[in-house]
């Protein structure tokens, strides 16, 4: 009978969900991050990271990385790399990168978005790029 009340207890252990937080500075200088930590203390599930240059990230963190659904933005007056994509990556201005991330890199299909408009489709493979696309609209505009 005893073993049969201690489930419940193991259960609420186990589910509980992570600490909201706020990490400043985080990942550089001027950057800070909001939402989900783990035990750990590091970014876990859903987040936000913002830095004064521009440059934000909010979706899904794994283990203090970007990890999962996202979207990296990056402003007017910075620049961002494409490949290998990771935080700290510069050359494009103004544009967001909407897909999915894996161990603080892009991974999978990202959609590079401008002005609200898709400019081009992308597959990486932990941060380097192996295939580019036009979107599917621009493509049939051509």
């Amino acid at each position: 009978m005893s073993k049969y009340l201690a489930l419940p207890l193991l259960a609420a252990v186990l589910l509980q969900p992570v600490a909201a937080a706020v990490l400043s500075p985080y990942q550089g200088s001027g950057c800070r991050y909001e939402e989900d930590v783990g035990k750990d203390g590091k970014p876990e599930g859903k987040g936000v990271w913002s830095c004064r240059d521009g440059r934000s990230y909010t979706g899904g963190f794994k283990k203090g990385r970007f990890d999962g659904k996202g979207v990296y933005t990056v402003s007017a007056g910075e620049e961002i790399f494409l490949e290998p994509f990771s935080s700290g990556s510069s050359k494009f201005r103004d544009m967001s990168l909407d897909g999915t991330f894996k161990d603080g890199f892009a991974h999978g299909k990202i959609t590079a978005v401008k002005d609200g408009s898709p400019l081009f489709v992308m597959k990486y493979d932990r941060g380097n790029i192996v295939e580019v696309k036009l979107p599917k609209k621009a493509a049939k505009a051509k």
